[in-house]
């Protein structure tokens, strides 16, 4: 009967002799069809994105073919920041709001608040290059440094340790420089208000008035949502931190969270005025920014539905009042 012929089929495929097909092989072939079924809606999504990921590419391929008629190096970093930049717009809806107030020529000095892993450092950096080609100056911890395989991209995102001086002479000379004064204190072991862990560093004060250049405070939303910190013992690995320098945290998560950039208008140093006088105020400015533009304390889930953008308005805190002067 064509129905037993069916069951023995059957049989064979599943219960083969033991002679001529190991126990493992067997279960290969059991378990393949119910693996394929849930691998292949994720290798859809893959290829999806991967294609999200060309066309967002193709979106600069003027600026990029540009870059490698000057140089192939400077095409290679070019089509680099072009990843990063749509990394950041597939993975997180990266945006940008105020780069329409760093000046196209002339000085600039960006002063940003420090998330676990800064990766909004990276997009903006990118936005900033493809959109206005300005390759700015940052200045990072030596810690960087030291992690293996690292040299090559802190060259080509241009990171140096800086002083004081390179970074005012950079300035002198027309570029943007960033700098994040929290550095790994901040990033590490800020609380989920988004405390501001600049202790009394008015190194970023000195080279504003030394070059007589604009500040401007640099927030982004959810950066400490992405990827965070775990708490439980912190307090303690913060006080070996402060004696030897090693940031032995817990970090956890890489989440798809929303993040959107802010560049605040500029903060000019005032005749006369001191660092720890400059560095304070920029630091108020900050406070505010983050008010402003953060739900606190912050939250993953909050981050997520972010992505949303009608959730996004509802979920942001309402525009604070403009600060009296």
């Amino acid at each position: 009967m064509p129905a037993a012929g069916l069951a023995a089929a059957l049989a064979d495929l599943l219960l083969p002799d033991p002679g001529t097909l190991s126990y493992l092989s067997w279960l290969y072939y059991l378990y393949l069809p119910a693996i394929t079924c849930l691998l292949l809606p994720y290798l859809v999504v893959l290829f999806l994105y991967f294609s999200l990921l060309w066309l967002q590419l193709w979106k600069w391929r003027h600026r990029l073919a540009e870059s490698y008629q000057y140089s192939i190096w400077r095409g290679a970093i070019h089509t680099a920041l072009g990843f990063w930049a749509a990394f950041g717009r597939l993975w997180h809806g990266y945006e940008v709001s105020g780069l329409h107030r760093l000046p196209s020529n002339g000085p600039a000095l960006l002063i940003v608040y420090h998330g676990v892993f800064p990766l909004d450092v990276y997009f903006l950096v990118a936005r900033l290059v493809l959109e206005t080609d300005r390759q700015p100056f940052i200045v990072a911890d030596n810690f960087l440094w030291k992690v293996p395989g690292f040299a090559l991209l802190l060259r080509v995102m241009n990171v140096t340790p800086g002083t004081v001086e390179t970074c005012a002479d950079a300035l002198r000379q027309g570029r943007v420089v960033i700098i994040m004064p929290g550095g790994l204190r901040e990033a590490l072991f800020a609380d989920p208000f988004y405390s501001i862990e600049w202790s009394r560093r008015t190194g970023f004060a000195r080279v504003a008035i030394s070059a007589g250049a604009p500040i401007y405070p640099v927030f982004t939303t959810n950066i400490r949502e992405g990827i965070f910190c775990f708490r439980p013992g912190l307090g303690l690995l913060r006080r070996l931190y402060e004696r030897t320098r090693l940031p032995l945290v817990i970090t956890l998560g890489y989440f798809p969270v929303k993040l959107r950039t802010f560049i605040d208008r500029p903060l000019l140093p005032g005749p006369g005025e001191t660092p720890t006088k400059l560095a304070r105020r920029t630091q108020e400015r900050m406070r505010r920014l983050i008010d402003s533009k953060q739900r606190l304390p912050g939250s993953v889930i909050c981050g997520l539905l972010m992505r949303l953008p009608a959730l996004e308005r509802w979920l942001s805190p309402a525009p604070a009042p403009p600060a009296a002067h």
